[in-house]
């Protein structure tokens, strides 16, 4: 069997626990965590799910510490935000796996400085800067990554995706995709990298309408639903971009033109790849980080991305998905 140790709510001291227990707020605390541990077989698997805003500092040190000390596995599982406190308890897995629509945010310690004097200040920047290096050990074991690198991202409170997460060495896998595996190709065509498949699908996932309900065996239920419009989108069809991705060989610094934008931040373009190779119609998908104006003012509209769409596809949003999947293998 595998212990199951939820980190939900609040990380909170022993006694704060108490508080929360009463009133029935969600929260973990060491001693809760302590006597999870100390049940059953002492070599027993544990997972850890977390889904936490973070909380007391010191707290999540001792879960830490437990954790780590623990005989038997620890596994993490991030399922919706990591944030914090919550993040230190995370580095604790000896795998650590993220859904592909959570995230980790890290940020340098709060302190709530009350009445002070400027002394008092002072000091308490210096406790600080002490507990900000006591954080980013446990997150340089994990990650591999300098103090001062890592210090940085928190100084920046960084939030970062499922996919950056295993980029940076916080996580190792992302959950329903082995993001990781190599991909070996037999074709005279270009295949897009396991990277690229991931963000697909992440952002399908992100992107889908609430009531879209897959059957059992993997129909569409609903097949008139399908990625919605973005309303005001940063870069409306038509826009002339160059593109920052690297899905696609010859992709990355090439010109074209964004054909659809919707929710979520995500964009249909079309573009020419740099080797002067034949104009690439209706890739699926980049996001908003991953394009950028090709020139300052944005009103010029470019007629050609509209009257290159086919008509049948844009009125069929089952067509769209299939020919996305298309694009991809």
């Amino acid at each position: 069997m595998t212990k199951i140790i939820n980190v939900k709510g609040d990380v909170v001291d022993n006694d704060t626990a108490l508080f929360y227990s009463f009133f029935e707020m969600a929260c973990v605390s060491p001693q809760g965590v302590q006597n999870q541990l100390q049940q059953g077989d002492p070599n027993e698997d544990v997972e850890v799910d977390i889904a936490s805003n973070g909380g007391d500092v010191f707290a999540a040190s001792e879960i830490y510490t437990m954790l780590k000390s623990y005989q038997g596995s620890v596994n993490v599982v991030i399922q919706g935000l990591a944030a914090s406190a919550a993040s230190i308890i995370a580095m604790a897995g000896q795998n650590v796996s993220i859904s592909p629509t959570a995230q980790i945010m890290i940020h340098k310690c709060l302190v709530n400085p009350g009445f002070s004097n400027a002394d008092d200040l002072r000091t308490a920047a210096g406790v600080n800067d002490g507990i900000d290096q006591s954080i980013a050990n446990a997150y340089e074991l994990k990650t591999g990554m300098s103090q001062a690198d890592l210090l940085q991202l928190m100084s920046n409170a960084t939030w970062m995706t499922a996919q950056q997460a295993v980029d940076n060495g916080f996580a190792d896998e992302i959950l329903f995709v082995q993001g990781k595996e190599l991909s070996a190709s037999n074709s005279i065509s270009s295949v897009p990298n396991k990277k690229a498949i991931n963000k697909f699908l992440n952002l399908l996932n992100k992107a889908k309408p609430k009531d879209m309900d897959m059957g059992s065996d993997g129909s569409d239920d609903n097949a008139d639903n399908n990625l919605l419009p973005a309303i005001n989108p940063l870069y409306p069809e038509g826009t002339p971009i160059t593109v920052l991705a690297d899905h696609m060989p010859n992709m990355q610094g090439a010109e074209g033109v964004v054909r659809h934008a919707y929710i979520a931040n995500v964009y249909i373009i079309d573009y020419q790849p740099t080797d002067g190779s034949p104009e690439v119609t209706g890739h699926r998908w980049v996001t908003e980080d991953e394009i950028e104006n090709l020139v300052p003012d944005a009103d010029g509209q470019d007629d050609k991305s509209e009257t290159k769409i086919n008509k049948k596809e844009k009125e069929n949003p089952k067509a769209q998905l299939q020919h996305a999947l298309s694009l991809l293998f």
